[in-house]
């Protein structure tokens, strides 16, 4: 993830509730939740001329769209889907 991007959201984070950074992973369909934490230990690489984080597997979880409790907290599950596949639809459209 682009380090000056994250340490935004990083400063963000100090707010009371928690900061969840979501990605859709088109290779293999699946969407992932990081919770933004202190980076300061996280590895840096250069990517296309920008410095970016490389967040540890661990901090990094699948989302079950069904069963993930923060995405819940924000709409119900049938939505939810409703939503991520009519997202899919249009990726696909190009």
């Amino acid at each position: 993830m682009d380090r000056d991007l994250y340490n935004g959201y990083y400063e963000l984070s100090n707010l009371p509730f928690p900061l969840l950074y979501f990605v859709w992973v088109k290779e293999n369909n699946k969407i992932y939740r990081h919770t933004i934490t202190n980076p300061e230990n996280f590895e840096t690489k250069y990517s296309g001329g920008t410095v970016i984080y490389v967040i540890p597997p661990e901090l990094i979880h699948e989302v079950k769209l069904k069963d993930d409790i923060m995405l819940k907290m924000c709409k119900t599950s049938k939505s939810l889907n409703r939503s991520y596949k009519r997202f899919l639809d249009r990726v696909a459209r190009g």
